[in-house]
């Protein structure tokens, strides 16, 4: 099991105060990847139901790759057509670099 899979359980864990207020913090680590996509997707796209806004911390994401800024771009859509926000924060120069280039504001 990946760093990325185990905080995502942890988080469901502790989902249900944080979605209380409508608002889910996900913090990533490591590399967010073709390897891993399918943790981040399925997780995110359940959030998407459950909470008004999603926040995603990528301040310890050390590389993303093509598929995770797909599936940013896609949250960010489908955000926008549920009146819900999908937030970037703590984004370094090198994943910011990459996801300029696809278009998204980090």
């Amino acid at each position: 099991m990946g760093v990325l899979h185990l905080l995502l359980i942890f988080m469901a864990l502790q989902r249900k105060s944080r979605v209380k207020r409508g608002i889910m913090n996900m913090k990533l680590n490591g590399e967010i990847s073709v390897k891993n996509i399918e943790v981040f997707y399925n997780n995110l796209a359940k959030e998407m139901d459950n909470s008004r806004e999603i926040v995603i911390d990528l301040s310890d994401v050390t590389r993303i790759d093509l598929a995770a800024t797909q599936v940013i771009i896609a949250a960010g859509k489908k955000a926008r057509e549920l009146k819900k926000v999908v937030r970037l924060i703590g984004v370094n120069p090198q994943v910011k670099k990459l996801l300029t280039l696809a278009g998204i504001k980090a």
